[in-house]
């Protein structure tokens, strides 16, 4: 197993047939429930004649760094499709993915073991053509800018490639940016020298 967490950069597809049986796996990134429901539902439509649409999922809470994880049988018997996409998923350490293995069931039964074997490899194959890249943890901090100089400390949260997630004008200037965990101590410093100590930095506040 990894010594980090990884993430998928580009989605992986593969296909194997096992006993006339055929399974379709994607591996997709997913950050979110939401995005999670959607894909397997875009699955459900692009396969509406597949027997199972089995799915497993892991993600990492950019706050709190808990990994959370969820996987379906859709229909297979017990601890023999869902489990094994969910092992093939954390043997690379990959958060924020989803991998979903539709099957089409032609005529043969594979037994326990034959199924867990053809959708644990089928997710192996899936995740293996994604573009895969190790996760950076992140923080999110909060900002605060005198008015006369947020265009300079825009332009370098832009020279330096953070993510702004938000910009709050109601007291004063705020963004909200994503910050890599190593860069937190170092951005702190070179925003405090560009402005002249004026700019705060704090850790965001949680929204629910």
């Amino acid at each position: 197993m990894s010594a980090s967490n990884q993430r998928i950069v580009t989605a992986g597809d593969a296909e194997l047939i096992v006993r006339k049986s055929r399974f379709l796996g994607s591996a997709q990134p997913c950050t979110s429930a939401a995005e999670a429901t959607a894909q397997l539902d875009a699955a459900r439509r692009a396969h509406p004649k597949a027997t199972h649409h089995v799915f497993a999922w892991r993600r990492c809470d950019p706050q709190t760094q808990a990994v959370t994880c969820r996987f379906s049988d859709d229909g297979e018997p017990g601890g023999t499709a869902g489990r094994p996409v969910l092992q093939a998923i954390e043997t690379q350490s990959l958060v924020g993915v989803q991998v979903i293995v539709v099957r089409y069931f032609g005529g043969i039964k594979l037994g326990s073991g034959g199924l867990v074997r053809a959708y644990g490899e089928t997710a192996a194959r899936a995740i293996a053509a994604a573009e895969i890249r190790p996760l950076i943890a992140t923080r999110i901090v909060a900002v605060e800018v005198p008015f006369e100089q947020l265009s300079a400390v825009e332009r370098w949260v832009s020279r330096e490639g953070l993510t702004v997630l938000g910009r709050d004008f109601a007291a004063g200037a705020i963004l909200r940016l994503e910050v890599p965990v190593a860069r937190l101590e170092a951005m702190a410093r070179e925003l405090a020298d560009l402005t002249g100590g004026t700019a705060r930095t704090r850790p965001d506040e949680p929204t629910g």
